[in-house]
């Protein structure tokens, strides 16, 4: 068997070695990192009759934007037919930190 000498061996090791970190960069280039979200879904999966619950009702999507508010908690918050913003109506509820922790 042939001696190799250490200088060969490092070179060697060092040529396989920056191999392995190409394929492995072009591997990673190929492959998407994340795949991509899927937006919520469109419709509920739950059917609800809001209309006809007894209570107050409001709907808020992530952000605090209010989607809806049946005509009981219209009456609670004093709104008529204006449009609703979560800032006000969290001003009109004390202590205002439970409005925003439901």
């Amino acid at each position: 068997m042939a001696s190799i000498d250490s200088l060969a061996l490092g070179l060697i090791f060092l040529a396989v070695g920056l191999g392995l970190a190409a394929l492995a960069m072009v591997a990673l280039r190929y492959f998407p990192k994340n795949k991509p979200r899927e937006g919520p879904p469109t419709s509920s999966p739950i059917s609800l009759n809001l209309e006809a619950h007894g209570g107050a009702v409001l709907i808020v999507q992530a952000g605090g934007r209010i989607v809806y508010l049946n005509e009981r908690a219209r009456e609670w918050f004093d709104l008529g037919d204006e449009q609703p913003d979560l800032e006000r109506l969290a001003r009109r509820v004390r202590p205002s930190e439970a409005l925003f922790s439901l």
